[in-house]
């Protein structure tokens, strides 16, 4: 399990990036990958759990993000 904080998130198209705490680059990730609900928007400096993915494009990407 990595962990990091949300730097951004457009809620108009539904991605945003996240900042791991091991100081490696910025990931993307969908609305769609964010498990605690439909009904909470992610906020941005929220720590938050996830798993390296991989986008359609084969690009990394963060998948499965809980609150930490």
């Amino acid at each position: 399990m990595l962990f990091g904080t949300i730097k951004n998130f457009d809620e108009t198209k539904g991605v945003g990036s996240i900042k791991p705490e091991n100081g490696h680059n910025e990931l993307p990730f969908e609305k769609s990958a964010v498990q605690w609900g439909e009904a909470t928007t992610p906020k941005i400096d929220r720590r938050l759990s996830y798993e390296l993915g991989k986008n359609s494009d084969g690009a990394p990407c963060a998948v499965n993000l809980r609150a930490a």
